[in-house]
């Protein structure tokens, strides 16, 4: 089984790379997303499709049903390096996973994961919250249900397989960032104690120059321990690959 070994965070601004090291997490809303492809006409960091439930299949093309859940849960978002990633100390890491995140010019801050791991029981003693590795495969229609059902936040850990090359890890917090109303999570991702409304909490229109909605999640302690920054300029390049010496 592949395990994963550090986390990555790619990020635009050297202040954005030295907070994060400082343990601050900055997360956005599902929904955010969702409005970032509508507004710049490029899926990349944005995903229209984000949080969406149900998937139809016709004719061997998949449909996206207007049906979304967990729309302002907040999550963070890093890419994953496994131990098979690894060759002779170096990672190599698609172009256009930097070029999505629009950080040619940035950073990324390389995370240990294991350490990292015991870091966010911190957080958890304040939130409940769920993370792990994102599938990138539509769910069946079984699938689908049992999440409608049953609602659980499962619907924010599937992507469609045109994103598989982000190798993207998740933290899902239990909160709503506009609000009022935190979540219980269980390990698993299954809400507890209480019932939401799949109504209740309509999409945002997103306005880049009103209103960002975000929170920072902080840790108790600082990353510095395991995790550096590094200049993306200074990774050495492989035709469409960026290569990271460990």
């Amino acid at each position: 089984m592949k395990e994963i070994k550090y986390l990555a965070k790619f990020v635009s601004e050297e202040s954005f790379a030295n907070d994060l090291i400082c343990g601050n997490l900055f997360m956005r809303p599902v929904w955010y997303f969702r409005e970032l492809e509508k507004k710049n006409r490029i899926a990349g960091q944005g995903d229209m499709r984000e949080g969406a439930v149900f998937v139809e299949e016709k004719e061997n093309q998949h449909y996206y049903m207007e049906c979304f859940e967990n729309s302002d849960v907040p999550i963070f978002c890093t890419y994953i390096i496994y131990d098979e990633d690894i060759l002779d100390g170096r990672v190599y890491i698609p172009q256009k996973v930097i070029t999505d995140f629009h950080c040619q010019d940035g950073y990324v801050v390389l995370i240990d994961y294991l350490p990292f791991q015991d870091a966010l029981k911190t957080l958890g003693r304040r939130f409940s919250y769920c993370e792990g590795a994102v599938h990138y495969r539509f769910p069946t229609r079984a699938e689908s249900i049992k999440m409608f059902c049953d609602e659980t936040v499962d619907n924010l850990f599937y992507k469609s397989p045109y994103f598989r090359y982000q190798k993207e890890h998740r933290i899902v917090v239990g909160e709503y960032v506009n609000g009022t109303r935190t979540v219980a999570l269980t390990s698993e991702g299954k809400k507890e104690h209480i019932k939401v409304s799949r109504y209740g909490f309509p999409d945002k229109s997103f306005d880049s120059t009103k209103w960002m909605p975000y929170k920072i999640y902080k840790l108790d302690d600082d990353m510095k321990q395991y995790a550096r920054k590094i200049t993306i300029s200074s990774l050495e390049r492989n035709e469409d690959q960026y290569v990271l010496i460990l």
